[in-house]
Protein backbone atom coordinates (compact mmCIF):
# COMPACT_ATOMS: atom_id res chain seq x y z
CA UNK A 1 0.00 0.00 0.00
CA UNK A 2 1.54 3.14 -0.79
CA UNK A 3 2.01 6.20 1.24
CA UNK A 4 -1.20 8.27 0.43
CA UNK A 5 0.59 11.41 2.48
CA UNK A 6 3.57 11.26 0.04
CA UNK A 7 1.70 11.02 -3.21
CA UNK A 8 -0.56 13.75 -2.25
CA UNK A 9 0.10 16.66 -5.03
CA UNK A 10 1.62 20.19 -3.35
CA UNK A 11 -1.74 21.67 -4.99
CA UNK A 12 -3.44 19.60 -2.49
CA UNK A 13 -1.61 20.22 0.79
CA UNK A 14 -3.40 23.08 3.21
CA UNK A 15 -1.66 25.31 4.88
CA UNK A 16 -2.89 24.94 8.38
CA UNK A 17 -5.99 27.47 9.62
CA UNK A 18 -7.00 27.84 13.11
CA UNK A 19 -10.59 26.95 13.71
CA UNK A 20 -11.88 29.46 16.35
CA UNK A 21 -14.82 27.46 17.78
CA UNK A 22 -12.64 24.58 17.91
CA UNK A 23 -10.04 26.39 20.01
CA UNK A 24 -12.70 28.83 22.09
CA UNK A 25 -14.85 25.91 23.31
CA UNK A 26 -11.72 23.94 24.21
CA UNK A 27 -9.96 26.58 25.98
CA UNK A 28 -13.14 27.92 27.62
CA UNK A 29 -13.79 24.51 28.82
CA UNK A 30 -10.46 24.18 30.02
CA UNK A 31 -10.02 26.69 31.74
CA UNK A 32 -13.42 26.25 33.49
CA UNK A 33 -12.72 23.20 35.00
CA UNK A 34 -8.67 24.13 35.44
CA UNK A 35 -9.94 27.41 37.45
CA UNK A 36 -12.22 24.98 39.57
CA UNK A 37 -9.20 22.13 40.59
CA UNK A 38 -7.21 25.47 41.52
CA UNK A 39 -9.47 27.29 43.28
CA UNK A 40 -11.52 24.45 45.44
CA UNK A 41 -9.08 21.63 45.01
CA UNK A 42 -10.66 19.54 47.76
CA UNK A 43 -14.07 20.17 46.85
CA UNK A 44 -13.01 19.07 43.08
CA UNK A 45 -11.74 15.96 44.55
CA UNK A 46 -14.68 14.93 46.00
CA UNK A 47 -16.95 16.16 42.93
CA UNK A 48 -15.30 13.83 40.71
CA UNK A 49 -14.85 11.06 43.20
CA UNK A 50 -18.60 11.21 44.26
CA UNK A 51 -19.31 11.80 40.30
CA UNK A 52 -17.07 8.60 39.23
CA UNK A 53 -18.90 6.27 42.01
CA UNK A 54 -22.41 7.54 40.82
CA UNK A 55 -21.72 6.91 37.10
CA UNK A 56 -19.78 3.71 37.94
CA UNK A 57 -22.89 2.50 39.89
CA UNK A 58 -25.41 3.10 37.71
CA UNK A 59 -23.99 2.94 34.37
CA UNK A 60 -21.40 0.04 34.69
CA UNK A 61 -23.52 -2.00 32.05
CA UNK A 62 -23.07 1.02 29.70
CA UNK A 63 -19.21 0.85 29.98
CA UNK A 64 -19.44 -3.07 29.08
CA UNK A 65 -21.37 -2.57 26.32
CA UNK A 66 -18.92 -0.03 24.93
CA UNK A 67 -16.55 -2.50 25.24
CA UNK A 68 -18.60 -5.84 23.23
CA UNK A 69 -20.56 -3.64 20.78
CA UNK A 70 -16.69 -2.08 19.23
CA UNK A 71 -16.57 -6.21 19.11
CA UNK A 72 -19.93 -6.98 17.40
CA UNK A 73 -19.22 -3.86 15.32
CA UNK A 74 -15.81 -5.32 13.58
CA UNK A 75 -17.20 -9.01 13.50
CA UNK A 76 -20.01 -7.59 11.49
CA UNK A 77 -17.56 -5.37 8.96
CA UNK A 78 -15.10 -8.00 8.72
CA UNK A 79 -17.91 -10.52 7.40
CA UNK A 80 -20.57 -8.61 6.30
CA UNK A 81 -21.04 -6.56 3.39
CA UNK A 82 -17.84 -4.12 3.92
CA UNK A 83 -15.77 -6.80 4.13
CA UNK A 84 -14.79 -6.92 0.97
CA UNK A 85 -13.81 -3.06 0.90
CA UNK A 86 -10.37 -2.60 0.11
CA UNK A 87 -8.32 0.07 2.07
CA UNK A 88 -6.58 1.43 -0.85
CA UNK A 89 -6.76 2.01 -5.02
CA UNK A 90 -8.04 -0.75 -6.56
CA UNK A 91 -5.09 -1.50 -8.80
CA UNK A 92 -2.87 -1.32 -5.49
CA UNK A 93 -0.62 -4.09 -4.44
CA UNK A 94 -0.49 -5.05 -0.54
CA UNK A 95 2.63 -3.26 0.93
CA UNK A 96 3.54 -6.15 3.44
CA UNK A 97 2.18 -9.50 3.41
CA UNK A 98 -0.29 -10.51 5.75
CA UNK A 99 2.37 -12.34 8.45
CA UNK A 100 4.18 -8.56 8.11
CA UNK A 101 1.28 -7.01 8.96
CA UNK A 102 0.04 -9.10 12.08
CA UNK A 103 3.70 -8.58 13.48
CA UNK A 104 3.44 -5.12 12.85
CA UNK A 105 0.04 -5.24 14.71
CA UNK A 106 0.79 -6.75 17.79
CA UNK A 107 4.35 -4.99 18.29
CA UNK A 108 2.71 -1.35 18.18
CA UNK A 109 -0.35 -2.12 20.21
CA UNK A 110 0.23 -5.01 22.70
CA UNK A 111 4.38 -4.73 22.86
CA UNK A 112 3.80 -0.81 24.15
CA UNK A 113 0.91 -1.77 26.04
CA UNK A 114 3.46 -4.79 27.60
CA UNK A 115 6.29 -2.62 28.55
CA UNK A 116 3.73 0.28 29.93
CA UNK A 117 1.36 -2.24 32.05
CA UNK A 118 3.54 -5.66 31.93
CA UNK A 119 4.25 -5.21 35.88
CA UNK A 120 2.36 -2.09 37.03
CA UNK A 121 -0.93 -3.53 36.02
CA UNK A 122 -0.70 -6.78 38.51
CA UNK A 123 0.56 -4.06 41.09
CA UNK A 124 -2.28 -1.94 40.84
CA UNK A 125 -4.94 -4.70 41.35
CA UNK A 126 -2.89 -6.08 44.47
CA UNK A 127 -3.12 -2.61 46.11
CA UNK A 128 -6.66 -1.68 44.98
CA UNK A 129 -8.26 -5.33 44.25
CA UNK A 130 -11.90 -5.23 42.85
CA UNK A 131 -15.06 -6.68 44.30
CA UNK A 132 -14.25 -4.93 47.80
CA UNK A 133 -11.35 -7.90 48.27
CA UNK A 134 -9.06 -6.49 51.12
CA UNK A 135 -5.45 -5.18 49.53
CA UNK A 136 -2.48 -7.39 49.73
CA UNK A 137 -4.40 -10.52 50.83
CA UNK A 138 -4.03 -14.02 49.16
CA UNK A 139 -7.06 -13.11 46.95
CA UNK A 140 -6.04 -9.80 46.16
CA UNK A 141 -2.67 -11.41 45.08
CA UNK A 142 -4.58 -14.18 42.78
CA UNK A 143 -7.14 -11.64 41.24
CA UNK A 144 -3.93 -9.54 40.74
CA UNK A 145 -3.03 -11.83 38.51
CA UNK A 146 -5.98 -12.71 36.69
CA UNK A 147 -8.07 -9.56 36.37
CA UNK A 148 -5.55 -8.10 33.85
CA UNK A 149 -6.28 -10.74 31.18
CA UNK A 150 -9.71 -9.09 30.69
CA UNK A 151 -7.95 -6.16 29.31
CA UNK A 152 -5.41 -8.84 26.84
CA UNK A 153 -8.63 -10.52 24.95
CA UNK A 154 -10.49 -9.50 21.21
CA UNK A 155 -12.19 -6.77 23.16
CA UNK A 156 -9.20 -4.21 23.39
CA UNK A 157 -8.20 -5.45 19.70
CA UNK A 158 -11.86 -4.54 18.34
CA UNK A 159 -11.89 -1.04 20.25
CA UNK A 160 -8.49 -0.31 18.61
CA UNK A 161 -10.31 -0.71 15.33
CA UNK A 162 -12.98 2.27 15.86
CA UNK A 163 -10.02 4.62 15.19
CA UNK A 164 -8.03 2.30 12.88
CA UNK A 165 -10.39 1.88 10.16
CA UNK A 166 -11.37 5.15 9.39
CA UNK A 167 -7.97 6.67 9.36
CA UNK A 168 -6.68 4.05 7.11
CA UNK A 169 -10.33 4.77 5.10
CA UNK A 170 -9.63 8.37 4.73
CA UNK A 171 -5.77 7.64 4.43
CA UNK A 172 -5.38 5.01 1.18
CA UNK A 173 -9.27 5.45 0.21
CA UNK A 174 -10.30 9.05 0.11
CA UNK A 175 -6.55 10.12 0.08
CA UNK A 176 -6.82 12.47 2.81
CA UNK A 177 -3.28 13.84 3.75
CA UNK A 178 -4.06 13.57 8.02
CA UNK A 179 -3.72 10.83 10.50
CA UNK A 180 -6.06 13.02 13.05
CA UNK A 181 -8.65 11.02 13.68
CA UNK A 182 -11.36 14.16 13.43
CA UNK A 183 -10.01 14.44 10.00
CA UNK A 184 -10.56 10.86 9.56
CA UNK A 185 -14.35 10.67 10.72
CA UNK A 186 -15.23 13.88 8.94
CA UNK A 187 -13.54 12.20 5.40
CA UNK A 188 -15.86 8.88 6.09
CA UNK A 189 -18.90 10.70 6.71
CA UNK A 190 -18.54 13.50 4.24
CA UNK A 191 -22.13 14.70 4.59
CA UNK A 192 -21.75 15.37 8.35
CA UNK A 193 -17.74 15.71 7.63
CA UNK A 194 -17.80 19.09 9.83
CA UNK A 195 -19.88 18.79 12.80
CA UNK A 196 -18.36 15.49 13.37
CA UNK A 197 -14.33 16.63 13.16
CA UNK A 198 -15.27 19.71 15.06
CA UNK A 199 -16.88 17.27 17.61
CA UNK A 200 -14.33 15.08 17.58
CA UNK A 201 -11.42 17.61 18.24
CA UNK A 202 -13.46 19.02 20.68
CA UNK A 203 -13.68 16.23 22.88
CA UNK A 204 -10.16 15.03 22.61
CA UNK A 205 -8.60 18.58 23.18
CA UNK A 206 -10.82 18.78 26.42
CA UNK A 207 -10.28 15.05 27.94
CA UNK A 208 -6.49 15.11 26.91
CA UNK A 209 -5.65 18.38 28.99
CA UNK A 210 -7.93 17.07 31.99
CA UNK A 211 -6.14 14.12 32.39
Amino acid sequence: MTDAVSNTKPEQRHTPVLDTRVFFISIIALAVASGLMVLAPEASANWAQTAMRWVTHRFGWLYLLTGILPLAFAGWLAFGRFGHVKLGQEDEEPEYSTTSWVAMMFTASMGASLIAWGFAEPIFYLETPPLGIEPHSSEAFEWAHMYPLFHWGVVPWAIYCLPAIPIAFALFVRRTPSLKISDSCGAAIPEFGSAVSRTVKIGRASCRERV
